[in-house]
Parts: C-alpha cells; structure tokens; sequence
C-alpha cells in the first residue's frame, strides 16, 4: 500500500465522519419535529409522518443512497455523490430519532403532565417548560414547579420543589438557585411560598441551605426538626429533607405530623397569612 492509498483512505475516513455527524445533527431535530406530530396527533399530518417514518425505517441505508442519488435525476433534481449520501443520511436518521423521540414522550410521567395541566400551561409551554428539560448533565432534573396564583385578588408565587438525590450538595445549591433566579423576575413585595423535598442530608447541607435562602430574603419557621425517617440495617435514622420557605406571609401557625404514615416523609403543614409591606419588611431576616 502506498502512501497515497493512505491519504486516500484517511480522507475517506474524515468524510464519512463529517457526514455522519451533519447527518446526525440535522436528522435529530428533524426527528423531534415529526414526534412532536405524532404526539400531538396532528390531523393529516401525523399519517403522513406515520407513513414516512415507516417506509425509511424499513429501508436499508445502502438501498436509499442508491435511490436518491439515481432515482432524483429522473424528477429533474440531480445531486452530487456527497449531497445525495448526506440527504440519504438525514432522511435515515430522522425517521429513527422520531421513534427514540416519541418512546420518550410517550414514556413521560403522566402525574408530571397532570401538574403542568392543572396551573394551566398549555400544550406548547408543556412541551417547553416540562418535556424538553426533563433530563440533562449528571441526570439532573428540573427543579421545581412554580406558578403565580392569585387568592382573593392578590398574586401569590408558588413552588413546589424537589432536590435531585444522587448528586452533590453543591450541585443541589445551583438547583435551589435557581428559583432564587426566577423570584427575581418578580416584584419584591409579592408573597412567595416554597415548599419541597431538598434532599438536604449531607452534613453541610442544611448551613447551605439556610445561608442560600436566607440571603435571598426568605425564611422558615421550622427549626431544625426532622422530616425524613428509614432504617438502615435495622437501625432508625432520621434527617431534615423537606422544608418550607416564606417570604411576604407569616405562619400563624404550623408544625410536622409524624403521626401520618404514608410515605418515609413526615408532612409539613402551616397556616399563613399575607403581610402588608411594613410588616412583610419587619418579618425579613
């Protein structure tokens, strides 16, 4: 072999590394747009998205290259061999991430859907909000649910959080940090309410914690009760995951009931009423 057979081969070996990585970056959001029609049940057009995902999956990848770069000359459009390949390449991987895209939706947790529903989001802001970011870097999570809802003519800032388990503590405080980036977007005097398991278990989590959401002018008026009981190896342990953070109300009163049974978490309840500024600016820590 010569040394321009090698170059030969090594500059083949590059162009089908660029091709199939355009094909891949193109043909997966291809993929997502015709799962999101097959999700959403477009009239029309989710049998014709049925159709085509069908017929090029059931075709080889070496059988379509041939077609589209022999049979396209005789409609009049005529490709070069790297265009007709790439093209090839895109219909091909598309057809397929539209099924690895729709197992996926379809495999969505329908209570997180129900959630999303129920403040009143609607298909679109579902799909934003909830299914894109689903999942992302170290398997992590969204963080919270929130909503703006209004009781008796006064806005009220709602979350309901839960903290990722198998990451670490500095991690889940960029998780809490964002919904102190999100409070942002909201007048200071409107009352916010968060409440939610934390995970909070490791040692300096609850410091953390407090610091955290103390700075951003938040409190609690729980102490540093537990809420969480298991048994390792038969012995009890307890820890301080879930909490309840206030800001623009006060708890008139409030408490844990570990009587209640249902899960290994203790439920927090509390009681509140609105501040009016004066006093919500008193209240501040």
């Amino acid at each position: 072999m010569s040394f321009a057979d090698v170059l030969a081969i090594l500059s083949g070996a590059l162009t089908t590394i660029w091709m199939s990585a355009a094909g891949i970056a193109i043909g997966m959001p291809i993929g997502l747009g015709l799962a999101l029609i097959r999700w959403a049940r477009v009239p029309i057009a989710g049998p014709l998205v049925i159709t085509y995902v069908s017929l090029l999956r059931a075709t080889p990848l070496v059988t379509l290259v041939l077609l589209v770069f022999f049979a396209m000359p005789q409609i009049g459009v005529t490709l070069e061999p790297i265009q007709a390949g790439l093209l090839s390449l895109v219909l091909n991987t598309s057809a397929f991430n539209c099924e690895v895209w729709r197992a996926s939706l379809l495999s969505f947790p329908k209570d997180q859907m129900e959630a999303a529903k129920s403040v009143g989001m609607g298909r679109v802001l579902r799909f934003r909000r909830i299914v894109l970011p689903h999942e992302g870097p170290n398997r992590r999570r969204r963080v919270a649910l929130a909503a703006t809802v209004r009781i008796y003519g006064k806005d009220f800032r709602v979350y309901s959080m839960h903290g990722e388990t198998r990451i670490a503590m500095d991690k889940k405080v960029e998780q809490m940090n964002t919904l102190i980036q999100d409070l942002k977007r909201f007048p200071e005097n409107m009352p916010v309410i968060l409440v939610g398991d934390f995970n909070t278990w490791e040692g300096s989590a609850e410091g953390k914690t407090l610091k955290l959401f103390r700075e951003a002018g938040l409190y609690t008026p729980f102490g540093s009760q537990s809420t969480f009981r298991a048994r390792v190896l038969f012995v009890p342990i307890e820890f301080r995951l879930d909490w309840v953070w206030l800001r623009g109300v006060q708890a008139v009163t409030y408490g844990i009931d570990k009587k209640v049974s249902l899960s290994d978490h203790y439920p927090l309840w509390a009681n509140v009423k609105v501040l009016s500024d004066k006093e919500a600016v008193r209240n501040t820590p």
